[in-house]
C-alpha cells in the first residue's frame, strides 16, 4: 500500500505513545503540539495546518513523515524544472546489493555504504561524474520475505550537450565496485540506469508516494502491524529498524546543486508558496487535537471551502466544551472505512489483550530459533558462495593461505631443501627417500602446485 494511505492511521496520540516507547524517543509524543503561530495555509493543491512543534523524526513520525516528503516533492520538481531550462537530461541510477533473511538492517546497510563509497573512487564514475550538474540520492528501505532491503535511487542530472552513457556502461560501474569488495556479481538486478524523457511523478516515486505495489514493505506498513495488530515479530523488527538508521539521512542533494535549482543551499529551509487561510489559537488547538481532527478540517477546506472549514471548526470547538467525542469517532470510523489497507475498523488493542505473557515469550523463542537455523544454514553454505564467487571472478578456489603457509608449501616443494634431507623429486612427480621409498604421490605434489598457482594468480 502507498504510504499517504498509511499516514492518517498512524497520527493517532494513542500510536504515536506506543511508538515511542518502542523505539525509545518521547521526542514523538510532542510532535504536533501547539506553538505560537500556528496556522491553516494552503498551497498548490492541498490545505494543511503548520506551525506546530516537530520532532523531526522522519524516520518513524507520520506527521514529520509526511511534511518531509512533501517538501522534497517540491524541491525535485524545481530541480527538474531548472534542468530542463537549461537544456540538460536527467536519468534515475538504481542501485541494491545482495541481502538474506537471516542478516541485521545493520549488516545490509554496512555492505551497501562500502560499495558506494568503492564506486565513488572509480575511474569510470569520475569520468561520468564531470558531465553531471549533480544528484540527489534517496535511500528506501524495505522489508520481504529475503529480510532487510535497503537500496539507493540516485537521480542524475547531465549537463547540456552532455553525453549519456548506455545503461549496461553505468550498470557496469556498479558491478566493478562490487566486485572489488568481494561480492557475487553475478546478482540479478544490482544496477539499472533509465533515461527519463517527460515524467512528472519521479518525485513522488523517489518519496514513496506513487501508488505502485513493492515486493516489500516499508516502515510505516511495519508500524501499522505492529501496533495496530500487534505483532509481536514487527515489533522486533521496527526497534532493529530504529537502531540501523540513527544518524543517517534519507534524502542528500550533491554540493551546488541545490543552488542552480534556484533553491536555499541549507537542507530544510525551502519555503513552498502557500496562502495564510487562518490563525488559531491553543483553545483552537486543543478542541481540534481532542476531536482527533488533524487530517479532517483541512480536508474540509480542501473540498468545500472557508464557509465549511468555518463551520466545522465551531462544531468542534462546542463538542470540546461539552465534552462529545462525536468527532473522534466519526473521524477514526471515516478513516478505517476508506483505507484499502484496513479491512475492518481499526481499533486499538491493548498489548496483552491479544497475546499473555507467555505466549508472547514463547512467541520470541521461535522467531530467536528460526534466526539460528537461517544463520546456520548460511554458514553451512559458504564453501558453496566461495566456488560461486571463484567462478564469476575467474580465481582458484581455496587460494586465500597466509603468506607463513604459502612459504612453508613453497620450501616443501624445493629440490636443493630436498636433496639436503636426503630426498628427491621423480621423474613421475613423487618424493621419495635415499632408499626409493615414495613419501608423497604425484598427484598431491600436483595438487599443491596447482594451489601455489592459484595464489599467484589471485595476488
Amino acid at each position: 500500500m502507498a504510504i499517504r494511505g498509511l499516514l492518517p492511521l498512524l497520527r493517532s496520540p494513542e500510536v504515536v505513545r506506543r511508538l515511542a516507547n518502542i523505539v525509545g524517543n518521547n521526542r514523538l509524543t510532542i510532535c504536533g503540539t501547539f506553538k505560537p503561530g500556528l496556522s491553516l495555509y494552503k498551497s498548490e493543491s492541498r490545505a494543511y495546518f503548520g506551525g506546530a512543534y516537530r520532532c523531526n523524526l522522519k524516520w518513524f513520525c507520520a506527521s514529520c513523515a509526511e511534511k518531509a516528503m512533501a517538501v522534497s516533492v517540491y524541491e525535485i520538481k524545481c530541480a527538474e524544472e531548472a534542468c530542463k531550462a537549461r537544456g540538460g537530461q536527467r536519468a534515475m541510477l538504481s542501485l541494491t546489493v545482495p541481502h538474506d533473511s537471516g542478516e541485521s538492517l545493520s549488516e545490509v546497510f554496512l555492505r551497501l555504504s562500502k560499495i558506494k563509497k568503492q564506486m565513488f573512487l572509480l575511474r569510470s564514475w569520475r569520468k561520468l561524474s564531470n558531465c553531471l550538474d549533480g544528484a540527489i540520492t534517496v535511500l528506501h528501505i524495505l522489508h520481504g520475505k529475503n529480510g532487510w532491503h535497503p537500496h539507493i535511487h540516485m537521480l542524475l542530472f547531465f549537463k547540456p550537450e552532455s553525453p549519456v552513457p548506455e545503461e549496461s556502461e553505468v550498470s557496469n560501474i556498479w558491478l566493478t565496485a562490487m566486485l572489488k569488495q568481494g561480492l557475487d556479481v553475478s546478482f540479478d538486478h544490482s544496477a539499472s540506469f533509465k533515461l527519463f524523457e517527460s515524467d512528472n511523478t519521479v518525485g513522488y516515486y523517489l518519496c514513496g508516494l506513487n501508488d505502485k505495489k513493492n515486493k516489500g514493505r516499508n516502515i510505516f506498513e511495519i508500524i501499522a502491524s505492529a501496533i495496530l495488530k500487534n505483532n509481536y515479530s514487527d515489533l522486533n523488527l521496527l526497534q532493529e529498524y530504529a537502531l540501523a538508521v540513527k544518524g543517517r539521512h534519507n534524502v542528500s542533494w550533491s554540493k551546488g546543486l541545490r543552488r542552480l535549482s534556484g533553491l536555499q543551499e541549507k537542507k530544510g529551509n525551502t519555503e513552498m508558496k502557500r496562502d495564510l487561510i487562518a490563525s488559531l489559537s491553543a483553545a483552537d488547538w486543543k478542541a481540534i487535537d481532542y476531536a482527533g481532527c488533524k487530517v479532517y478540517l483541512p480536508s474540509v477546506y480542501t473540498q468545500y471551502g472557508d464557509e465549511a472549514f468555518q463551520a466545522e471548526l465551531y462544531n468542534i470547538q462546542d463538542a470540546y466544551i461539552n465534552k462529545v467525542a462525536f468527532y473522534k469517532k466519526y473521524i477514526i470510523d471515516s478513516i478505517a472505512t476508506t483505507s484499502s489497507s484496513v479491512e475492518k475498523k481499526t481499533e486499538l488493542i491493548p498489548m496483552d489483550s491479544k497475546f499473555n505473557k507467555q505466549e508472547r515469550e514463547k512467541q520470541l523463542h521461535r522467531e530467536r530459533q528460526k534466526r539460528y537455523r537461517e544463520k546456520q544454514k548460511l554458514k553451512k553454505n559458504s564453501m558453496i558462495a566461495k566456488d560461486k564467487l571463484g567462478d564469476v571472478t575467474g580465481t582458484k578456489v581455496g587460494c586465500g593461505l597466509s603468506p607463513r603457509m604459502i612459504s612453508a608449501l613453497e620450501k616443501g616443494l624445493n629440490g636443493s631443501r630436498l636433496a639436503r634431507q636426503g630426498m628427491k623429486i621423480c621423474e613421475d612427480g613423487g618424493i621419495t627417500n635415499s632408499h626409493g621409498d615414495k613419501l608423497f604421490s604425484p598427484a598431491f605434489v600436483t595438487a599443491i602446485k596447482a594451489i601455489l598457482v592459484g595464489n599467484r594468480a589471485r595476488m
